[in-house]
């Protein structure tokens, strides 16, 4: 009676599995979004990170993991051209990520499903949009502002920035996020290049120019600046030369005075010895001061 129980219980779990297979479970990491599916077409719910099983109805449904981690595309564009009819050549670096909104994966998911779930898929439509927004980029913008050479253009920063926005949009149509914009390198004709070196070195000569014309004014001032010096001292000298000669007009002793210690020196021991008579006139002497030699 038992084996015919044991037997009846294993022929009824052995049909149920073959009719309805085993609850599934899945892990979903931290980078991954999950996409649940019931009849391998539409979807039930996308979910986040965290483990997950399936109920005894939904042995059926399947989990799909969609790969969130950042991915990076290098794009070399030969043959645009900027606003003024100048050839350029760029390297751009994009770097991006599938969406995690559930409403867009939903939305997308019967056109792009093969963008959420295949790696070279991703970055194929990622490469595709690239050309047309560095050429939106170029055309609007003249090459000495693209280069950053003339201000209030944006430069560099500028550009990028463009076609970060630009790219954004374009990414959100088949459910990529667009994280940055790099222009690694902007490569000009060589004729310009050849130019902007010509340029830069005329400008070059005019800057030393203007150094050294500041220079020479600045020297100029300090002369003039010394020579103004130089001028006070002489009326100051000359001024207190006058005043002294006056004392002795007013002062007879004052006179009388300066004339012993002129004699005095006269015969001390010097060189040359002078001689004065009374009647020689020693203003003279004293307004010059210098001892000029009298007959």
């Amino acid at each position: 009676m038992k084996v015919k129980v044991f037997c009846s219980l294993l022929l009824v779990a052995i049909f149920t599995t073959s009719c309805f297979g085993f609850p599934f479970k899945a892990a979903i990491a931290e980078d991954e979004t999950g996409v649940i599916m019931q009849d391998g077409t539409s979807i039930t719910s996308v979910v986040s990170a965290g483990r997950y099983r399936s109920g005894f109805f939904d042995m059926f449904a399947e989990m799909i993991q969609i790969d969130n981690s950042a991915r990076q595309y290098t794009w070399s564009g030969t043959d645009l051209w900027t606003k003024d009819k100048q050839p350029l050549d760029f390297i751009i670096t994009v770097t991006y990520h599938r969406s995690r909104d559930a409403a867009i994966i939903k939305q997308l998911w019967g056109t792009y499903k093969s963008v959420f779930t295949n790696d070279m898929a991703l970055d194929s439509m990622v490469a595709s949009r690239i050309p047309e927004s560095a050429k939106k980029m170029t055309v609007q913008n003249v090459l000495e502002g693209i280069l950053g050479i003339k201000e209030g253009t944006g430069g560099r920063d500028g550009s990028q920035s463009f076609m970060f926005t630009d790219l954004s949009k374009e990414f959100l149509t088949f459910g990529v996020v667009c994280d940055n914009v790099t222009i690694e390198t902007v490569t000009a004709s060589e004729e310009y290049t050849a130019g902007l070196q010509i340029k830069a070195n005329s400008q070059l000569a005019v800057e030393i120019s203007k150094q050294d014309t500041i220079k020479l004014e600045q020297q100029l001032k300090q002369e003039e600046v010394t020579t103004l010096i130089k001028l006070e001292e002489a009326n100051r000298l000359n001024s207190v030369a006058e005043v002294r000669a006056k004392v002795y007009e007013v002062s007879d002793r004052a006179y009388e005075l300066e004339k012993l210690r002129i004699k005095a020196e006269m015969v001390s021991d010097k060189a040359q010895v002078y001689v004065v008579d009374d009647l020689s006139k020693l203003n003279l002497f004293i307004d010059s001061g210098n001892i000029v030699p009298v007959d």
